[in-house]
């Protein structure tokens, strides 16, 4: 697997991890008080994601094929009316505050073998450097509208907290959120969650845009990850039902662009979500800057917290909001980088097929 990076020269260079296993990142050792991050928990370093081969886009390796799927899909939003009438005020305490926040063993991770692309020895979600989230009030205007407080209950009827964000991705489907998988399917709390509610635009305890009860027959984890805890494809989709009229009717939310490695590097990213180091319910912005990709991840320095799995990371693209990934966990130490996995046809064939299989 090879990592890019740019070169003080303004290009870009193609290299290789150390074979002595440390970290594949240059400026891992970079030690200035510019770059030093801040971070919670040390662990183990990551292990190199095998390099793909044969024609890339064609065949994807969940089996589906991808030569139709777009690189650019714009975003879409629903008419005022629509936004405004379901709104609702949270007066139960139980309803919120009752859910801690999920975060993905980080054992787990270890366990994983190294026959599949994934990374290893992940941490925590972080801070690097300095806290620069935004806190976002109202959460009425685009893209924030589009950003959704989950609150999980596992089979074992503990609850959990996490992010989740409205796509367009999907043309004539309407109702369509990404996540993170480890939201939907708990490996140590019973496997998949016995349902959970939606809250679009949460904005404390006031839900302009309503909230929503989905169960298990209209979401879907990758499969790779539920039989193999393959960190690299910890993504799911949730597709509302057909009774809440107001957001299947038509596509709504963030669009998508899959930009190659080299255009990709160094841009401007932002991530909203639902921290747990901030005040419930409130939704926070950050941005930071692309620092490394790989085939099925991003890396940056944006600052984030647990609570914030599964949050949109997007970019301001060919004048629209577009997802480029889906908010995971933080990196090893060596780079104190936070991390998504990206938007790729593999991932759009994917939920394309979750779409077809879910009855709305």
């Amino acid at each position: 697997m090879s990592y890019y990076d740019r070169t003080p020269r303004g290009g870009v260079r193609r290299f290789a991890p150390p074979a002595s296993g440390g970290s594949p990142f240059p400026w891992a050792h970079d030690h200035s008080p510019e770059r030093a991050p801040v971070v919670r928990d040390l662990n183990d370093g990551a292990i190199p994601v095998p390099e793909l081969t044969g024609p890339l886009h064609i065949r994807s390796s969940n089996g589906l094929s991808t030569e139709r799927i777009p690189t650019h899909v714009p975003p879409r939003d629903m008419p005022h009316a629509h936004l405004t009438r379901k709104s609702t005020y949270v007066q139960e305490d139980a309803k919120l505050e009752g859910a801690t926040f999920y975060g993905v063993d980080d054992n787990e991770y270890k366990k994983l073998n190294n026959s599949a692309m994934m990374f290893q020895g992940f941490l925590p979600e972080s801070i690097v450097q300095g806290d620069e989230r935004i806190h976002i009030t109202p959460c009425t205007s685009q893209p924030y509208r589009w950003v959704c407080y989950l609150v999980m209950t596992a089979s074992d009827g503990k609850k959990f907290a996490g992010t989740g964000a409205f796509t367009s991705m999907i043309s004539g489907k309407g109702g369509l959120i990404l996540t993170a998988g480890h939201n939907l399917y708990m490996h140590t709390h019973g496997g998949y969650v016995k349902y959970l509610d939606i809250y679009p635009g949460l904005d404390g305890r006031s839900a302009p845009l309503g909230a929503y009860r989905v169960y298990p027959t209209h979401f879907r984890v990758s499969q790779n990850y539920v039989n193999n805890k393959i960190a690299s494809e910890d993504y799911g989709a949730i597709l509302l039902p057909a009774s809440y009229v107001d957001y299947n009717q038509d596509e709504f939310g963030f669009g998508y662009s899959i930009i190659d490695d080299v255009n990709l590097l160094n841009q401007v990213t932002s991530l909203a979500g639902y921290p747990n180091d901030k005040p419930i319910g409130s939704l926070h912005l950050g941005g930071g800057r692309v620092q490394a990709v790989s085939d099925r991840r991003i890396f940056y320095d944006t600052d984030t917290a647990k609570g914030q799995s599964g949050s949109p990371v997007w970019m301001w693209n060919r004048h629209h909001f577009v997802l480029v990934g889906i908010h995971l966990k933080g990196v090893p130490e060596e780079g104190g980088y936070n991390s998504a996995r990206r938007i790729t046809k593999d991932l759009v064939a994917q939920v394309q097929q979750w779409t077809r299989e879910i009855k709305q």
